[in-house]
């Protein structure tokens, strides 16, 4: 028993003079790496370290950098020792200590370096956003989400998907796709925002619009393709189809204009007075525009252009204004500018500004289509009459075919009856006759004149058109009539005659005291047959057809 306390007490003393050993050795180690012990080979007085306590706080401060170097090295020193009696009391070797501290020490360093990082982040965002909010920049929507600018109202900026773009760009899109017939592009633009009001947009639609692919005009204005080869008559089809995506898109742009009831509708005309586009599309347009109050919307703008004009020229800031420049607005040469410079160059746009009156100028450009696609069948009727008289000799069949005429009667019914049978002349010398078929082809001067009776008629019988205005000169529907020149009388006596029985005043006076017959007859008297005939029986014969 007592052996083995004995060993007890031998093995803490030899633990104990071992640690000891280790605590004797780091300190001499420690010693050499503060500098105290080449101090000791320095002769210098010594202080006691009761002679240093008795001393007030203040001299005991260090007076120089050498003292001061030396607290530096004491607290090294200090840090040292510590390290070694961590090291002394635990199993870690001092290069395990020092790989800890060093650890220690990093994560410090980064989570300081972080928390600096971040600070600098929202220092730069916060420059950012004040710099964007002095731009009035306007940022796009998010990837895979709802355009989150869709209903915001800007005049400058606008997102098209996830891009942010200019209003005027967006727009410039929306002309080319509608140029380039792509339905899903329009409705994509104006689903992302594009704003269709006072754009005029069904208007650029409608100058794409060609009647010769419309698929009712078609026949009518294509000659003969059943013996073309396939390669003409899959051209035929590929321009019917481009058609009828550019007739989508019209419909579908002026319906989202006649809905909203939008101002741009008093340009109308440019559609139903178009020779090129469609003949549905013309009677559609017609009555559209019959059922707005654009007629006065227009009466008004041609009154603010002029009072502004004379005004101009009263006070000699100018002697000329661009009218037509007013009057399609700065926006149209903004966004199709093509566009804006075919209205300029109009008829209609001309009629105004000589007449005054919107309906005046629409019903007289109407009217000399109306007389020139008269005249023309009228032509061509008194040749196939004259071929008729002269066949009818030798081939008995041919005194039955069928010539129809214009007459006052066909006007008021808004068309004239024909058949497109084998029993038409039109068919007998045309190209069906030849190929042993009824082609609509021949039909076409016939196709096109009830094309203009329609249209015409819808207007008179509408009962919304003052047919009796007269312009600043004091001219109405009637002088403007007599005062056109025409080959054929007929055809002009039937027209005159037509608005007299729904009733036109043929007695109004213009500014120079002439009627519209007044006028008839001198344009008459001075005509080489100096014929006056057809025009005196239309002006005086109630009977007359």
């Amino acid at each position: 028993m007592n052996d083995e306390n004995n060993n007890e007490v031998k093995a803490n003393a030899d633990i104990t003079s071992n640690t000891n050993s280790k605590l004797a050795n780091f300190i001499k180690r420690a010693k050499e790496l503060t500098g105290e012990g080449q101090q000791q080979d320095k002769p210098a007085a010594q202080t006691s370290t009761v002679e240093k306590a008795s001393k007030p706080v203040q001299d005991q401060a260090p007076t120089n950098k050498a003292d001061k170097k030396s607290m530096v090295k004491g607290a090294i020193g200090l840090g040292v020792l510590a390290l070694i009696a961590t090291y002394a009391l635990s199993s870690h070797s001092p290069k395990d200590l020092a790989k800890e501290y060093a650890k220690d020490k990093a994560v410090s360093v980064l989570q300081a370096g972080k928390e600096k990082l971040a600070e600098k982040k929202a220092e730069v965002k916060g420059k950012v956003e004040q710099k964007m909010d002095s731009m009035n920049y306007v940022p796009g929507s998010g990837i895979g989400s709802v355009n989150q600018l869709k209903d915001v109202q800007h005049d400058e900026y606008i997102s098209i998907g996830n891009v942010s773009t200019t209003a005027e760009a967006a727009d410039l899109d929306m002309r080319n796709a509608i140029k380039s017939a792509n339905m899903e592009r329009v409705k994509f633009l104006l689903d992302s925002g594009v704003k269709p009001q006072g754009k005029f947009f069904y208007l650029t639609a409608a100058s794409k619009l060609d009647v010769n692919y419309n698929a009712d005009d078609f026949p009518y204005y294509n000659s003969y393709i059943a013996g073309s080869n396939d390669e003409f008559k899959q051209q035929m089809a590929e321009k019917q189809a481009l058609e009828k995506r550019r007739e989508d898109i019209y419909n579908f742009l002026l319906d989202l204009a006649y809905k909203n009831k939008s101002a741009e509708l008093i340009h109308l005309p440019m559609v139903f007075l178009n020779k090129d586009v469609p003949s549905k599309i013309r009677k559609d347009a017609l009555l559209k525009y019959l059922e707005t109050n654009a007629d006065a919307e227009m009466t008004k703008s041609l009154g603010d252009i002029k009072a502004q004009g004379e005004a101009q020229q009263k006070d000699g800031t100018s002697t000329e204004y661009n009218k037509t420049d007013q009057l399609t607005m700065h926006e149209l040469e903004t966004i199709d500018s093509d566009l804006a410079e075919k209205m300029k160059r109009d008829s209609i746009y001309t009629g105004l500004f000589n007449q005054g009156k919107p309906w005046m100028a629409y019903v007289h450009v109407l009217n000399e289509e109306l007389i020139d696609n008269a005249v023309r069948y009228a032509n061509q009727a008194g040749l196939m009459a004259d071929n008729v008289k002269n066949d009818s000799k030798y081939h008995i069949e041919v005194a039955n075919l069928e010539i129809p005429r214009l007459d006052v009667a066909s006007m008021n019914a808004g068309a004239i009856k024909y058949s497109e049978t084998t029993n038409a002349a039109l068919w007998y010398y045309g190209q069906g006759k030849g190929r042993n078929m009824v082609s609509k082809y021949d039909f076409l001067p016939l196709y096109k004149l009830n094309v203009d009776l329609d249209l015409l008629n819808t207007i008179v019988k509408s009962k919304k058109v003052n047919l009796n205005a007269q312009d600043d000169k004091g001219n109405s529907i009637l002088h403007y009539l007599c005062s056109d020149y025409s080959a054929n009388y007929r055809s002009l006596s039937v027209i005159i005659r037509y608005y007299l029985d729904n009733g036109v005043n043929p007695n109004l006076l213009n500014k120079q005291g002439m009627s519209a017959y007044m006028i008839a007859v001198a344009r008459q008297a001075n005509t080489s047959d100096g014929k006056i005939g057809e025009l005196d029986k239309a002006f005086n014969d109630k009977e007359y057809n």
